[in-house]
Parts: structure tokens; sequence; C-alpha cells
């Protein structure tokens, strides 16, 4: 079932080879060997889209989606075995984060120094869902209703005039 999968996966050209081997393990070990090769030239190319990825007029969505992309496909430019351990991939998050808050604009300042002010850093996700929040409610401020100058001194005056009478306190009376 499992090779089955991956000749679905495969290239008819590359299918064909991997249609021959004995099991499973041994024709993903040898594709793995084959075109698992790591490019360097490619890892140098999406590092640099990395770096220059910025926020910029986009929305916070469109930022990291576009930098989730690179870093997924960093992840298929691997250098020698892959660390099973975890401390790797809490490096490597810990990277990111830093990657993704560093080209937000200076209108998230705020919210990227709370972030980062935290003795134990939030994940990527939880920064994004803060940095969505945050969005979300700058966009609920701009929307408020703005009156003009001349429409609310019009409400005070009308509210002032159908006030009721104010009659002076009786206790400031002396007899």
């Amino acid at each position: 079932m499992v090779k089955a999968w991956i000749m679905n996966a495969l290239s008819k050209e590359i299918s064909k080879i991997a249609l021959y081997y004995k099991t499973t393990k041994v024709a993903w070990d040898n594709l793995e060997e084959r075109y698992g090769v790591a490019n360097t030239s490619k890892n140098y190319s999406i590092q640099r889209a990395i770096t220059t990825t910025t926020l910029g007029s986009s929305n916070i969505a469109t930022y990291f989606t576009r930098l989730k992309g690179y870093w997924d496909e960093l992840g298929t430019c691997t250098f020698g075995k892959l660390c099973t351990c975890g401390s790797l991939l809490e490096f490597i998050e810990g990277q990111q984060l830093i990657q993704f808050l560093s080209r937000l604009s200076d209108t998230y300042s705020t919210v990227r120094s709370n972030i980062l002010m935290v003795i134990l850093v939030p994940s990527i996700g939880k920064a994004y869902s803060l940095l969505i929040r945050d969005e979300k409610q700058r966009e609920i401020k701009s929307d408020a209703p703005i009156f003009s100058s001349d429409s609310s001194s019009f409400l005070a005056n009308s509210q002032s005039a159908h006030a009721p009478p104010q009659y002076n306190n009786p206790r400031n009376y002396t007899q």
C-alpha cells in the first residue's frame, strides 16, 4: 500500500525504476540517495527570498503564508541526517519567529516588543495569532465612524437644549 502511494507520487520515469525494488524501504532508500541530495543553490535562493520578504503593504496572513512556504521548502533542502532529539526543531522555530517578527512594519512594534519580552518565548503560531488579533483590532478602530466638527457640535448643542434645567443644590443655601 505504501509502495503504491510512493509510485503514484513519482513521475512516470522514476516510478518505472522504483517498481522493481523488492521492498518499500529499499525503494525509499534508493530514491532518497538519488534525489534527496541537498541542493546548495536552491537552499541559497530560498534563504535569500526569506531575507528579502517583508510585510510591506500585505496583511499579516499573506506575509506569514509567504514566509511559511519558504520555510517548508527550505525543510526539503536538508544537509546530512536530521536531528531526532527535538533541539534542532526548537532552534529552527526560534529562528523563524525572529525572521517573522523582524520584518514587520513599525505599526506592529508594540506587539512585537510584547512577544519578545515574555520569558517563555511563544511558538510562531501563537505569535501569528497575537499579530492577527492586533491587525483585526486596528481594522475595527479604522472603521469607527468619525464625526465632523460641525455634526459633533450640533449634537452637543441639541443635547444641552433638551436637557432639564439644573437647579441649585438646596444644601448650598444658608438660612
